[in-house]
């Protein structure tokens, strides 16, 4: 991976499409449209939360969330199973995302390494929880878009106690 210099010029239809693509990432959890997000991530794709500050990878640590694209797809299905008792009453998220921040580009895979702070409130029932945090994002340029392939979700408290954590950041 590179560090890109100050100086490097990225054209700006390729910056607003990673950028689009991440605002749309945002807007289909908040709507809690499931399928359409999961279309937003490319077929190997890796979705981690650490368990704890400045793990460096998934596989040689606990994780609050380790899943590829078929236990992402397993988790939707859970979540949205009209017989999912401890969901009764449906989940409420909002989330709101700061700019998009590139930060890498992978010279082997010219993968894009995108960051964006975010803010994401939870209701369900009586109860309203409150998440913050960085994701940390490997996209895979196409034609015209990207392609998620990696979410990393650093929450500024993961390493406290947490009630099941049911959705998606």
């Amino acid at each position: 991976m590179i560090v890109l210099p100050e100086n490097l010029e990225v054209p700006s239809t390729r910056l607003e499409a990673a950028d689009r693509v991440l605002h749309l990432e945002c807007e289909y959890l908040n709507l809690g449209s499931y399928d359409q997000w999961l279309a937003l991530f490319s077929e190997d794709c890796l979705y981690w939360a650490p368990l704890a500050p400045g793990q460096d990878d998934a596989k040689s640590h606990s994780s609050l969330f380790h899943e590829n694209r078929e236990l992402m797809r397993m988790r939707i299905d859970r979540i949205t199973h009209e017989a999912a008792h401890s969901l009764a009453g449906g989940i409420r998220t909002s989330r709101t995302a700061g700019p998009a921040a590139l930060r890498e580009i992978d010279e082997e895979s010219g993968d894009w390494i995108v960051e964006r702070r975010f803010q994401m409130t939870e209701r369900q029932g009586e109860r309203t929880r409150l998440f913050a945090g960085l994701c940390t994002y490997r996209l895979r340029p196409g034609r015209e878009s990207f392609l998620i392939r990696e979410k990393r979700v650093d929450l500024i408290d993961c390493d406290q106690p947490h009630e099941p954590l049911e959705v998606f950041f």
